[in-house]
């Protein structure tokens, strides 16, 4: 660190506080010839930016005369700082030294047509304030009337008080644990979440809910096979189906209700009469154990009569 570089950076008048930033930024990575040679990684990092937009501040603070970038191969660029000291004031040979060898002003005029490439380097990583709201905004529990626009400056408000986005994640990955399984009405909103500072908070994160349990492909489609009715919702099917069974009932009980119930949607053959069966789930859920209280009896080899009891008021 120089704080002579430091000292000189923080007096410049830049175009954009980017660039102002960013020339803060390789002062402080400065050595005692203002020389430093820090990677685009670690700028981006440090000044919360994609690597493109280091790479862009940097190419705008080379033409303006305020650094001087000498590329190397394989390896981060040299950067020097054009503070305007004499090379011979520090006791350095004027060759190689990246600094103006008479006062200028921290300009230097024999290098203001240098360019800075920009990196074709892919960037894999973006490290930028918008994709870590992005990122808030996914984990963040779901509610009516939740408004994005609001919800991000105060994000922004919290991270320009230092509030680190790692500290802000934790805290809403734990508030929407607890909100599972609640009514979404009930939840605060982000713009308000993030006012109260409620990433602090301490939340009772429920214990993880089991898997809730399903029937087997093989024992929906044995049942399917005689009910006559079709499945809605394959998986809701299968859900319903098994909590029956945990009931202690057998599936060989079921789909004795469910050929009583075909008997019965059919009517006898000798009345115009036809019952439209219900999907599988509503059935399993509602209608299936009232098939006990049916009498079925089969009048000659073709003829079917269903008897619903009445039952007698006492």
């Amino acid at each position: 660190m120089s704080f002579s570089a430091i000292t000189w950076a923080s007096k410049q008048k830049t175009k954009t506080a980017n660039q102002k930033l960013v020339l803060l930024m390789l002062a402080n990575y400065a050595d005692d010839a203002d020389k430093c040679w820090p990677s685009k990684k670690t700028l981006s990092e440090v000044c919360c930016m994609s690597k493109s937009a280091i790479c862009s501040n940097i190419l705008q603070l080379e033409q303006a005369g305020f650094i001087r970038v000498e590329k190397r191969e394989g390896t981060s660029s040299y950067i020097w700082l054009n503070t305007g000291v004499l090379q011979e004031d520090r006791g350095c040979p004027v060759k190689g030294q990246g600094v103006s060898v008479k006062r200028t002003g921290g300009v230097l005029q024999e290098d203001t047509n240098l360019s800075y490439t920009l990196s074709t380097e892919p960037i894999i990583e973006t490290i930028s304030v918008d994709a870590d709201f992005d990122a808030f905004w996914a984990a963040y529990p779901k509610r009516p009337n939740n408004p994005k626009a609001p919800a991000k400056k105060s994000y922004l408000a919290a991270r320009r008080d230092d509030v680190s986005h790692e500290a802000i994640m934790a805290g809403v990955n734990a508030y929407a644990a607890m909100r599972v399984n609640e009514d979404p009405k009930f939840t605060a909103q982000a713009v308000t979440w993030l006012n109260q500072k409620r990433w602090a908070d301490e939340y009772d994160v429920p214990a993880e809910a089991k898997p809730v349990a399903q029937a087997s492909d093989e024992q929906l489609d044995t049942l399917a096979a005689v009910y006559p009715g079709h499945i809605g919702e394959r998986d809701r099917a299968k859900k319903l189906l098994a909590a029956e069974l945990s009931k202690g009932v057998s599936l060989n009980e079921i789909c004795v209700a469910a050929d009583k119930y075909k008997l019965h949607c059919k009517g006898p053959p000798y009345e115009d009469r036809r019952i439209t069966p219900s999907m599988i789930e509503p059935w399993l859920q509602f209608k299936w154990r009232e098939m006990d209280a049916y009498e079925f009896c089969k009048v000659g080899a073709d003829r079917i009569r269903t008897v619903r009891p009445i039952k007698v008021k006492t």
